[in-house]
């Protein structure tokens, strides 16, 4: 039992729920064992609503504004009371950077030819390396929370392997290995295919420099939504 809570949501894709509180705190619970993974300290005001975004990111709101676990401000505040929220789930495809590199890496931007739509066979993702390195690898996953490969949760803190400051953020199914190369253009054709509406897919890069003992730097993630 939690008391004082006013609203719930279940993430899509993480083994736990969210409990608004009269107070104006939000926090995770998870599923499994009802421990409480997080709190996000409230404005005061009863959170009225919860929602969770397709790719997991929570949006909440109180009777005055709306609130996002990826900003420190509200995201959006009204001029009358607000009594619930829904996160619209986006009806179109989409390629969206999400996390952040480490290194040089850290600002790197993904690329991408049109969008991963059903049926696209020449949709394209790429980055630049930077600076120019003698290896870049990508890592394609189908889940950014969570890595069945390696049995871990995602982000995955690289530091206990020898890069500090970077994290894993996708689950690395399939790594592709570029030889000398100063950036990643790769082609993943779209089978059209209705099955696949709403499913996704995440990249990163990791490009080899000796700023650390792996010997790796990351790129900020790519979350491909496919419509």
């Amino acid at each position: 039992t939690y008391a004082g809570v006013r609203s719930i949501a279940a993430s899509p894709n993480l083994p736990e729920i969210a409990l608004g509180f009269d107070n104006g705190q939000v926090a995770r619970i998870d599923l499994a064992t009802g421990t409480v993974l997080a709190v996000t300290p409230g404005a005061g005001l009863p959170v009225v609503a919860v929602d969770y975004t397709t790719l997991g990111t929570l949006v909440w709101a109180d009777a005055g504004s709306v609130y996002s676990d990826l900003a420190a401000a509200p995201i959006y505040t009204a001029t009358q009371a607000i009594a619930d929220l829904s996160v619209g789930k986006a009806p179109t495809a989409s390629a969206t950077p999400f996390g952040t590199g480490c290194g040089g890496n850290a600002s790197v931007q993904w690329l991408t030819s049109g969008a991963p739509t059903l049926g696209n066979s020449t949709f394209q993702i790429a980055f630049t390396a930077y600076p120019v390195a003698p290896l870049v690898l990508v890592a394609l996953g189908t889940s950014r929370t969570a890595s069945t490969l390696l049995g871990v949760g995602l982000p995955f803190d690289l530091a206990p392997v020898g890069a500090p400051g970077c994290d894993l953020l996708v689950d690395p199914e399939t790594v592709l290995a570029f030889p000398t190369f100063s950036g990643v253009q790769l082609v993943i054709p779209i089978p059209n295919n209705p099955a696949l509406a709403g499913q996704s897919f995440f990249a990163q890069g990791f490009v080899r420099q000796t700023s650390n003992p792996l010997g790796l730097e990351a790129t900020p993630g790519l979350a491909c939504v496919l419509r």
